[in-house]
């Protein structure tokens, strides 16, 4: 009879879940597979049939040097995105979490540029880098505000970190202060009493404590910035030349401006295997540091 019930119980679950899962799999997952069977096509996207030629786009692809030189870049962007954005949160969570008279409002100033979206904050640092900064240097002759950081290509790509750093640094701040609240008192007094102190403190005692999100702020600062599209293509557009042009731009440009869908799908299965790997090792390495109470 019990077990009756549970079946019972268990069909009426599988139905109220079935809407959302049926959505899932016709949104996410039947594209994903028609784009890894188009990967192995010549198709323009607009042809009724595509023609099949096997592993051909892959070999090209690993030869393209628009492609290695937005992965070499995408790279980059991303290694120096996900230092400073979480060594700065890291700080920002130290001390904004000590009993400070204004810290909620700090925290709410931080977070703040989260909130708005990636082609809009690209669209207002791009008038800032340009209109901006040309109205700071009649003000203040600063050499600073006279660089063309958007027209040369040693500093477009530095403009693209610093605006990607100060929209995802608040949200970053708000896990590591949720990670230190859950610090016990008495393990950090027992600490400060056997003369832990300063950076002893936070290497010994306080990282090992909070790697749990360390590791989920490593995971979305790496996710998030290696599939980077919208932040390049509002604020440099790929430019100057191609020089700031991520591989979530590359492939957009070959499959949907240079009709070359077949191709840029599989550049986008390529990305999408480099991005798996990256994750996996990334969380297998933290995951390991993590100590528990």
């Amino acid at each position: 009879m019990r077990r009756k019930i549970a079946i019972h119980n268990n069909f009426h679950l599988i139905l109220f879940a079935l809407p959302a899962l049926l959505l899932i799999i016709t949104m996410s997952e039947l594209p994903f597979l028609l784009n890894f069977f188009y990967s192995f096509t010549k198709w323009s996207g607009l042809a009724k049939t595509p023609v099949y030629i096997g592993l051909q786009n892959y070999f090209v692809t690993l030869k393209d040097p628009n492609f290695l030189n937005s992965l070499l870049f995408t790279f980059k962007y991303t290694i120096c995105v996900v230092i400073l954005t979480n060594v700065l949160a890291m700080a920002l969570a130290i001390i904004l979490d000590k009993p400070l008279r204004l810290k909620n409002l700090f925290r709410t100033v931080f977070f703040m540029p989260n909130i708005i979206g990636l082609i809009i904050i690209g669209f207002i640092w791009r008038y800032i880098f340009t209109r901006g900064f040309d109205a700071f240097y009649n003000l203040t002759q600063l050499p600073i505000f006279s660089w063309s950081w958007l027209g040369d290509h040693k500093l477009a790509w530095i403009s693209l970190v610093l605006v990607a750093v100060w929209q995802s640094v608040g949200y970053m701040m708000v896990i590591y202060i949720a990670g230190l609240q859950t610090i016990p008192q008495d393990v950090l007094e027992s600490a400060a009493l056997e003369g832990v102190t300063g950076l002893r403190m936070f290497f010994s005692i306080i990282l090992p404590l909070i790697m749990p999100s360390v590791t989920i702020c490593f995971f979305l600062t790496m996710a998030n910035n290696l599939k980077v599209f919208d932040l390049v293509y509002a604020l440099t557009g790929g430019g100057p030349g191609t020089s700031t042009t991520s591989i979530s731009v590359n492939i957009y440009r070959e499959s949907f401006q240079a009709s070359r869908y077949g191709y840029g799908t599989a550049q986008a299965v390529l990305f999408f295997l480099i991005i798996l790997a990256l994750t996996l090792i990334q969380l297998r390495i933290f995951k390991q540091r993590e100590v528990e109470l």
